[in-house]
């Protein structure tokens, strides 16, 4: 079930890299920034005819007392897939008093909770640096030379085959290990290409660049599925949130990092470099989540992965 979780969360990833592919053809054949916006958000509107067939997460009613609606659609799944078993489903009623109060939490639990409050700010400054990174290589074609829509076409196919080795470490080497790697090699691929922006080898800058635009769609790909595995459920929704806005964060920042290549070509590099093997330090303080149970409370994300005890001349 966890590696359905894995796959299911990374491969999705994939529509997106079509999207980018289609963007460049729109961009080429359309000049006009502005019609280009209007066309491109069109098929947004689609999502207002099916959203209302996608339904809630049983798991997350069940966490907040809302057994009988999470029953409800568990047996319509049960029907959708073609079992004949008659049985009802029934799911655990004897609740603790925290998963009852599950609905009454939000943001500031996750600061002010211990389990959860490393987990929060090394998730926050990871999405961050992801989204900066991701969107900066994107951003940042301009200055690697030669044409501008080839270069974003070639940086958007190179992230199909990232998702099937995310796949391959996922299985080998878990959720922390792999989002390390592909962070570490993203930052060695931009220290590559920045030092090989001072020659006239456009094509190796390329290459390294496509490198770095890889390893980044692994990590941001792995980061969903690895996020929604930290958080206990009670906190999911809002960890993944205040993830998603620390993305958007970085997403703001990179076009002006990307300008700093008007004052120097390998300027961007450097910083996407810097703060890439930052990140990639930073989340090997996280705990593997392969092969475990996915935390329902707070207590269970302690109970499962508690925190070293302090030793004797040791102030942390």
């Amino acid at each position: 079930m966890l590696f359905v979780v894995g796959s299911a969360g990374t491969w999705q990833q994939a529509f997106y890299a079509v999207g980018y592919v289609v963007l460049a053809l729109e961009a080429y054949f359309i000049p006009d920034w502005r019609t280009l916006t209007v066309i491109t958000i069109l098929p947004s509107f689609i999502i207002l005819l099916v959203f209302k067939s996608i339904p809630e997460s049983p798991r997350c009613l069940a966490s907040q007392g809302r057994l009988k609606e999470a029953e409800n659609i568990l047996w319509n799944i049960e029907k959708e897939n073609g079992s004949n078993n008659s049985e009802v489903i029934f799911l655990k009623t004897d609740m603790t008093k925290e998963d009852t109060k599950s609905s009454q939490y939000g943001v500031i639990d996750l600061f002010t909770h211990k389990s959860v409050s490393i987990i929060t700010v090394i998730m926050m400054f990871t999405w961050c640096v992801n989204s900066m990174v991701y969107y900066g290589l994107a951003l940042n074609v301009k200055n690697l030379g030669g044409s501008v829509y080839i270069n974003f076409a070639l940086a958007s196919v190179i992230e199909l085959p990232s998702y099937l080795v995310t796949q391959v470490l996922l299985a080998r080497l878990g959720r922390r290990q792999s989002l390390f790697f592909f962070l570490l090699s993203a930052s060695v691929s931009c220290f590559m290409c920045m030092f090989l922006q001072s020659g006239q080898n456009a094509a190796a800058v390329s290459i390294t660049a496509l490198v770095g635009r890889f390893c980044i769609s692994a990590s941001f790909a792995l980061l969903y599925v690895y996020s929604a595995e930290l958080f206990p459920t009670v906190v999911r929704n809002a960890g993944m949130g205040i993830s998603s806005l620390s993305a958007r964060l970085g997403g703001i920042v990179a076009p002006f990092i990307v300008l700093l290549g008007d004052q120097r070509n390998s300027l961007p590099m450097f910083v996407f470099a810097c703060t890439a093997l930052l990140a990639a330090i930073a989340v090997l303080k996280l705990h593997e989540t392969q092969g475990k149970p996915m935390p329902e409370t707070f207590a269970e994300l302690e109970e499962n992965h508690p925190r070293k005890p302090k030793t004797n001349g040791d102030p942390y």
